[in-house]
């Protein structure tokens, strides 16, 4: 006898893009928000879910925040668990998450600076960046 397999009729050209979602949430999720506390209690997004979306864009060959808004919200929100937040979330937790500069000083008497960027509060010990490098 034949075996049947029940099939969705959405399809995504990610191809396995939920599998590598669904081993974040499963994996990653508990971490990232008892390390970064919770957000937001009763409605919003999750720190873990936003930098699930975050990944997304470099899983599905994105070239800045902003395909995840304008390319890959319509194929991931295909999935009917996890959800998927739009770039101006991802930017706004982002620039929550940001310190001012600071500066280290070695035993040896060498300084060193970390720059926070601050344009879309991205993090980065080179400056700010505006697209994903």
């Amino acid at each position: 006898m034949a075996k049947v397999a029940i099939k969705s009729e959405k399809l995504t050209p990610f191809g396995g893009i939920f599998s590598i979602m669904e081993q974040f949430d499963s994996k990653l999720s508990s971490v990232i928000d008892s390390t970064l506390g919770m957000r937001c209690r009763l409605y919003g997004y999750q720190y873990s879910e936003i930098i699930r979306s975050l990944m997304s864009v470099y899983f599905c060959g994105g070239s800045c925040i902003e395909d995840v808004t304008s390319h890959l919200m319509c194929h991931l929100s295909l999935h009917p668990t996890l959800r998927t937040c739009s770039a101006d979330t991802v930017l706004r937790a982002i620039k929550e998450l940001t310190q001012d500069n600071i500066s280290y000083t070695s035993d040896t008497g060498k300084t060193y600076k970390i720059l926070h960027g601050r344009e879309h509060g991205v993090s980065s010990a080179y400056g700010t960046h505006t697209q994903l490098l």
